[in-house]
């Protein structure tokens, strides 16, 4: 599959041996900041917002092209959702509520959007998401107007948290543990 034009970055800016650096970084940040349960909860999270990605995706751009197209999602993508796993779980205790952590979800999607998204353009030169419209800030990395998508997604997300991952998670956990005794 090829990249659509608009979603090449131009130039590099910093070297790519820093990009590896920063990587490391947020990885150990990671592995310190979770347990394998919650590393385990992230990675389906991280799948199911993949294929969530994808089907969106196919929708759009069918849409635009007014013929079936297969939907994509990137790599970038799928470590976001990872790294994010941890900072929505953190978030979601600190708030208290779930009507505070749904109504607070766009905003940590898009401090996301935007640091991953500015990373991409400095280390990969490219984007994962190219936002377009007024209500689209930061070089395209985030859209405002998607604050009526996330908001049902953050429902949607923590049901499937309460449902399914920590449910799974919690077992898989288990299974280890008995099996390491």
């Amino acid at each position: 599959m090829t990249v659509p034009q608009e979603m090449l970055y131009h130039t590099p800016t910093f070297p790519r041996s820093l990009a590896f650096v920063t990587l490391a970084l947020v990885f150990a940040v990671y592995w310190a900041w979770t347990d394998l349960r919650l590393r385990i909860h992230t990675f389906f999270a991280a799948c199911t917002f993949s294929v969530i990605e994808f089907t969106f995706r196919a929708i759009q751009i069918t849409v635009q092209n007014r013929s079936p197209s297969l939907g994509y999602t990137t790599a970038e993508q799928w470590v976001m959702c990872n790294i994010m796993g941890p900072i929505m779980h953190k978030y979601r205790i600190w708030s208290g509520t779930d009507t505070w952590a749904v109504f607070g979800f766009p905003f940590i999607i898009w401090l996301m959007e935007i640091l991953c998204g500015y990373w991409l353009l400095h280390f990969h030169h490219k984007k994962a998401w190219l936002y377009t419209g007024p209500f689209a800030l930061f070089h395209g990395n985030i859209g405002l107007h998607y604050v009526f998508i996330w908001w049902p997604f953050a429902v949607f997300h923590y049901f499937l948290t309460d449902s399914l991952y920590v449910p799974v998670s919690t077992a898989v956990v288990a299974l280890v543990n008995a099996t390491s005794t």
